[in-house]
């Protein structure tokens, strides 16, 4: 625990607070969360009610919330689904905390 923890030297430990108010908050944490936010152009649906579309989705796995809405001129309506984006294989790589 001596790399870890600064021996006390024989003095007994105090507290200290205050003093950062210039850093205004530091800096931000890493995170390893990827946010994904996506949108298409209005697509013209078949006569069964159907349409696709496609989009280039960035390097992410996770879970992703799939949003439709359609409307006519008297009609509207919307629907969603989740759905898993996964590589075949997935390595979180991580350096120790010390060494």
């Amino acid at each position: 625990y001596g790399q870890l923890i600064e021996a006390g030297q024989g003095r007994l430990a105090s507290m200290a607070f205050g003093g950062d108010a210039l850093a205004k908050g530091g800096k931000r944490p890493d995170t390893s969360v990827t946010i994904v936010a996506l949108q298409s152009a209005p697509v013209t649906l078949n006569e069964a009610g159907e349409g696709e579309v496609s989009v280039d989705i960035p390097d992410f796995n996770g879970e992703l919330r799939v949003m439709a809405q359609a409307w006519t001129d008297d009609r509207y309506g919307m629907a969603e689904a989740k759905t898993v984006v996964a590589a075949p294989i997935i390595a979180e790589l991580s350096t120790p905390r010390f060494l």
